[in-house]
């Protein structure tokens, strides 16, 4: 049974005090004697401070998933505070394909914003996935003026046709038109310029703004569709239009919510809207211990049913579900008792495994009213919610003189359609704005509830990592380290200089004789025996995620080839040259087949990484995690022998991958891949090598018999079968040439492998030479002073350290057993 959020809070607030009393300890050993500041000690205080201040912090990292107006960007207002910094409203455009980052900070000095600028490459890849073949990726100069004209020509054209309904488009495709046009229009003007410089300058690299600011670029203009149709550059300002070049936001707050569960929460772009959204939306995924997926409490619609097919791949049970009663048509009642089972059911026969009372109803629109209540009636709300509450209203065709009487009016609203009798206690308030009325508005809305139940969630899966792995065991650790690296000049101080010079000297040739037997070890890994294991890796995605979605990709491309015929675009040469008439096929064609692998690709990508993070893929587990462990225990054994009843080497702080009670640390390899960001890395190279592949299709698809007929629907299912026989034709033709580009891109899984087991040995290194260091800084002193030393190193040990290192012992086995963990 795991350990229940009660017992969690009551661990977690022990641990801070124990941790607290550890840095002040440190902090006065180091004060009041300087001979014992070693050069590491300042360094574990500040640890031990980082350790403590994460406990609240980000320790848990969920991404908010829902489909467009679903609620999210209120959702993830309202868990902040209510500040509004993710952009909504009613109908908003999606005009960013930014991730919002919020984490609690306990530190007000912290509290603030970082804006990250979407690089050159970023903005040339969103131009060209709407331009196509009239301005390709890699000819698109933002800075030269030629090839902007032709680009901002091109988009002008696709504008007025969809202005002028000789388009249909749908709502992806038209934020897309959106962000590109304010893209060529503003990236080389002077403002826009100013920003890169900063950023640039900064040690980041990003901005550094307050929360409102950060929220203010986010968010579009007032207005926005309407001025934009009458010209882009002329009818906004540059500050006003900031958000098609923002890459990620990263939010530092006091929330009283976030501290509870000790999470992160990021607002990511939709799923399938566009490729550079459906790129980012799955990075973050893959990142995330967890999605929270905010259903419309309605029934499920198409594409829920493929995010969370998507989702389920790649966190299988990681997904909290909650279920948002936006609008006005369902009393809280309805929607638990009829509409929660029919979506769970649904849930169900996707693969996913949740039962009716694992989808949490609540009210995003509430739950934000009920955060910004307070702030309403202390008079301390910001702009940001104030302009919120307004708009709101004024969308409602409803008249208000100011923000308290807007927040009275959509509450009541709100709370008509969930309860009646909760609408009768809040009208019957003398003042609704009130702490009442706000408490009775929270109550409704569940946001309290969710809370709960993501607390239950986070504790129940990660309770023992926040308490042990990266609190209580990793400051023991630390301890461990400063009572050795004390033991360690104890020893030498109290020995003569000849002695003590000969002891290093002996312990740095056992050291080497470690390493290199290290190397050897690692054979099997690396070279030629490394690039056969990335083959093998290279083919097991090949089989499952590039041959497997081929007919995925056809389906989304047919389409859109279907559309540029009914528009002329391709015209009569693009059937010609389809049906093997024509020379080859144009580039837009090609552009479209580009775009679709990206974008159908992605998803089937991070499901198939994910099982090797995770340790679910059976190739990886059988060619290097097995062998990893192999090679982890035969340096184990090595070090133990090789360090003998060496004084200098027993003293060093080992890690415990030398401890022979230990095994391969798998949980590094998840860290691993994650920080070095492998998997769009990987991603990335594929798609290059596929893109030139794509090349030879075309070649051979226009050379294919199909049959399109009228241009109508037919043509869509023609292309589509005709484009999917060929792609895994062609994928299989060219399995032999395109194996080797993959493996290249795939490295970095087996290359972290390798990296996690050096990883301890240098970390040994760096604590022996760091030893090296201070022993010949106290060689200088005379006999006296080298004994002085000694003494009080043994003193400092034995009095200060070693009894807070056991009393978080004592703290980590405790908790061990409240957590189920303990062996």
């Amino acid at each position: 049974m795991p350990i229940s959020p009660e017992n969690y809070a009551r661990q977690r607030d022990a641990l801070v005090e124990e941790l607290r009393r550890v840095a002040s300890s440190i902090a006065k050993l180091k004060n009041e004697d300087p001979d014992l500041d070693l050069s590491e000690l300042s360094k574990k205080e500040k640890e031990i401070a980082s350790i403590t201040r994460r406990v609240y912090e980000d320790q848990f990292k969920f991404v908010l998933i829902a489909q467009s107006q679903g609620g999210k960007s209120t959702t993830f207002n309202a868990i902040g505070g209510g500040s509004v910094i993710s952009p909504m409203g009613n109908a908003a455009l999606k005009c960013s394909a930014a991730p919002i980052v919020e984490l609690n900070v306990t530190d007000q000095n912290e509290v603030g914003a970082y804006v990250y600028l979407r690089t050159e490459e970023d903005l040339r890849d969103i131009c060209a996935e709407l331009l196509g073949a009239a301005v390709h990726s890699r000819d698109l100069n933002l800075r030269n003026k030629k090839v902007l004209a032709r680009a901002q020509d091109e988009h002008k054209r696709l504008l007025d046709e969809w202005l002028n309904r000789r388009r249909e488009i749908t709502d992806e495709q038209r934020d897309l038109i959106f962000n590109v046009g304010l893209i060529l229009a503003f990236y080389d003007t002077r403002e826009v310029r100013r920003l890169y410089d900063e950023a640039q300058s900064s040690t980041l690299p990003a901005l550094r703004r307050s929360v409102t600011e950060a929220g203010k670029m986010a968010r579009f203009p007032e207005d926005f569709v309407r001025r934009y149709a009458q010209g882009i550059a002329s009818a906004f300002r540059p500050e006003e239009v900031y958000f098609p070049f923002i890459r990620r936001i990263v939010c530092k707050i006091a929330s009283e919510n976030l501290r509870r569960i000790g999470a992160t929460v990021t607002d990511s772009p939709g799923l399938f809207a566009n490729n550079t959204d459906t790129r980012v939306a799955m990075g973050e995924i893959h990142d995330a211990d967890a999605v929270w997926y905010l259903l419309d409490a309605k029934q499920i619609s198409e594409y829920e049913r493929r995010a969370i097919r998507e989702c389920s791949a790649v966190c299988q049970d990681r997904i909290f579900f909650s279920a948002n009663i936006k609008g006005n048509y369902a009393s809280r009642d309805f929607v638990v008792k009829r509409i929660i089972p029919s979506i769970a059911a649904d849930i169900r026969t996707l693969g996913g495994d949740v039962t009716d009372d694992q989808i949490y109803p609540y009210h995003a629109l509430l739950a934000l009213l009920a955060t910004q209540g307070p702030r309403l009636l202390s008079g301390a709300s910001d702009q940001s919610v104030e302009q919120f509450l307004l708009q709101m209203c004024a969308y409602r065709d409803i008249e208000v003189s100011g923000a308290a009487e807007a927040w009275v009016v959509l509450a009541g609203e709100m709370l008509r359609s969930l309860s009646r009798q909760a609408e009768h206690q809040f009208n019957s308030l003398p003042k609704p704005l009130c702490s009442e009325g706000i408490e009775l508005v929270r109550r409704e809305s569940g946001l309290d509830q969710i809370i709960t139940k993501m607390e239950q969630f986070v504790v129940a899966r990660k309770a023992a990592s926040i308490l042990l792995d990266n609190g209580a065991s990793r400051a023991v650790a630390l301890l461990q380290m400063i009572e050795q690296r004390l033991a360690t000049r104890e020893a030498t101080a109290g020995k003569s200089v000849e002695e003590s010079k000969k002891a290093f000297q002996m312990a740095e040739r056992k050291l080497d004789e470690v390493r290199a037997f290290a190397d050897d070890a690692l054979n099997p890994l690396e070279g030629s025996a490394g690039e056969v294991i990335d083959l093998e890796l290279a083919a097991d995605m090949f089989d499952n995620v590039l041959v497997r979605r081929m007919e995925t990709v056809a389906d989304a491309a047919a389409p859109l080839i279907r559309e540029e015929v009914r528009f002329g675009r391709l015209a009569g040469t693009l059937l010609n040259q389809l049906t093997g008439d024509g020379p080859s096929i144009p580039a837009k064609c090609r552009s479209i087949v580009e775009g679709k692998f990206e974008s159908e690709l992605t998803p089937a990508f991070t499901a198939w990484s994910s099982e090797i993070q995770h340790r679910r893929s059976r190739i990886f587990n059988r060619r290097v995690l097995e062998q990893s462990e192999r090679i982890t225990r035969a340096i184990q054994t090595k070090w133990a022998a090789t360090i003998g009843n060496d004084e200098l080497l027993k003293a060093l702080p080992a890690p415990p991958a030398f401890r022979p009670d230990t095994f391969f640390d798998t949980a590094m390899i998840e860290s691993a891949i994650e920080e070095t960001h492998i998997v769009a890395k990987a991603f990335s190279k594929m798609l290059l090598s596929l893109f030139d592949f794509i090349g030879t299709l075309i070649t051979d698809f226009s050379n294919a018999d199909i049959d399109f007929g009228a241009i109508d629907k037919s043509i869509v299912e023609s292309v589509s079968k005709g484009l999917a026989s060929q792609l895994r034709s062609t994928l299989e033709r060219k399995r032999d040439q395109l194996l080797p580009a993959i493996a290249r891109t795939i490295s970095g899984y087996r290359e972290s492998c390798v990296s996690t087991i050096r990883a301890p040995l240098k970390d040994v290194e760096r604590s022996f030479d760091a030893d090296k260091a201070q022993a010949e800084l106290d060689w200088a002193r005379d006999l006296a002073e080298q004994k002085q030393i000694a003494e009080k190193s043994k003193k400092a040990r034995e009095e200060h350290i070693q009894p807070l290192r056991e009393g978080l012992e004592r703290f980590v086995h405790d908790t061990a057993i409240l957590c189920d963990t303990c062996t």
